[in-house]
């Protein structure tokens, strides 16, 4: 079996659990209006035999990654019959800061917009976070609901890959954590091509991802390139789709020579495979 054919194996196995987990968005029998009372109360739910918190967050439309936090849970861990989840009641939810916790960190984990963030806590995007401070986030943010169906999202199907390679990692979970992009790995200092055209929005180090670009498509549609040996562009450059942007490396948290690439719509990642030429 090919890489390719084993990817897509492994493609509609997740899938399939993730439909299977969806099943259980109707069984929250008897709550009339759940809109309008997870606005008013904190809902005490008993978990039933195929619920699951991608479920609930949408019957109670919260964002699975706040209700994971307001339990103290993992946003991809299991649900048990019986157990008892908490549905915060408003649209926020307050979260203590971590030390070395960031606003773009914060925002990336919750699906959030940093620029939302930085005005609902009147905070500068750049300004330091001290642990313990409290921020609050809104917890109504959009429930990802476009793994299982494409018109949800708005990001177009693209012509061209950026990089000429063999995919290493998928999109989806990996060693217990979400992997939010896909993982291509090439030749040390293969050119990598801009998906489409764009304003670069950032160029330069950024933590784990190593030297990095994002590119703003316009529409809420963002790339973008990380793990990057060097950069060919620069914020506020314009570039067109093809154009070379930065060469592969194994830069920040990597393991070897390679593109981790990203495709987000609004701040929320989907699967890059779903909107690239086959």
């Amino acid at each position: 079996m090919t890489i390719t054919k084993i990817h897509k194996v492994l493609a509609a196995v997740l899938l399939a659990v993730i439909l299977t987990c969806s099943a259980g968005y109707g069984s929250v029998a008897g709550e009339e209006n759940v809109k309008d009372k997870v606005r008013e109360e904190t809902i005490n739910y008993t978990v039933k035999k195929g619920d699951c918190l991608w479920s609930l967050a949408k019957q109670y439309r919260v964002a699975v990654s706040l209700l994971a936090y307001a339990n103290g849970l993992d946003p991809e861990g299991f649900l048990y019959e019986g157990d008892r989840i908490s549905i915060p009641a408003g649209d926020t939810i307050t979260y203590t800061v971590n030390p070395g916790d960031t606003l773009w960190g914060i925002s990336r984990k919750f699906g959030l917009s940093m620029a939302e963030l930085a005005e609902k806590n009147a905070l500068g995007p750049a300004e330091l976070l001290p642990a313990g401070q409290k921020l609050v986030l809104p917890a109504a943010a959009p429930v990802i609901e476009a793994i299982t169906d494409n018109s949800k999202a708005k990001i177009p199907l693209l012509t061209n890959w950026p990089v000429k390679g063999v995919v290493s990692s998928p999109f989806g979970m990996r060693n217990g954590r979400m992997h939010e992009g896909t993982d291509i790995a090439a030749e040390w200092g293969s050119p990598i091509r801009a998906v489409a055209d764009g304003k670069v929005v950032f160029s330069g180090n950024r933590g784990d991802y190593g030297k990095a670009v994002i590119i703003d498509h316009g529409n809420g549609f963002r790339s973008l390139y990380g793990h990057a040996s060097s950069l060919e562009v620069s914020a506020g450059n314009r570039v067109r789709q093809g154009d070379v942007i930065a060469r592969v490396g194994s830069t920040g948290r990597s393991t070897g020579p390679h593109l981790h690439l990203e495709l987000l719509y609004r701040g929320t990642p989907y699967d890059p495979e779903r909107y690239l030429p086959d």
